[in-house]
């Protein structure tokens, strides 16, 4: 995510053709993008929530999507039926 972009940046994996900062908050504003805290709930989810990456925090962000009802833009993630 934007941990990920940012050192993608860096190694110029990737062009963002202006500050970093400055393209995070006009991408939030573009998408309507929501910061939304960690809470209890989420933690709760974790145990229902599966990730194909290994990376716990990509599961807590997933679980997290999944207790607000939000899209967890650039996480493929399995919810179970």
């Amino acid at each position: 995510m934007l941990t990920g972009d940012s050192q993608r940046s860096k190694k110029k994996k990737i062009t963002i053709p202006t500050e970093f900062h400055l393209w995070v908050a006009e991408s939030a504003k573009d998408l309507q993008l929501k910061e939304v805290p960690f809470t209890w709930e989420a933690a709760q989810e974790l145990r229902f929530t599966h990730v194909v990456q290994k990376d716990p925090a990509d599961r807590f962000l997933a679980a997290t999507a999944k207790v607000f009802d939000m899209t967890l833009p650039g996480v493929c993630w399995k919810c179970p039926t």
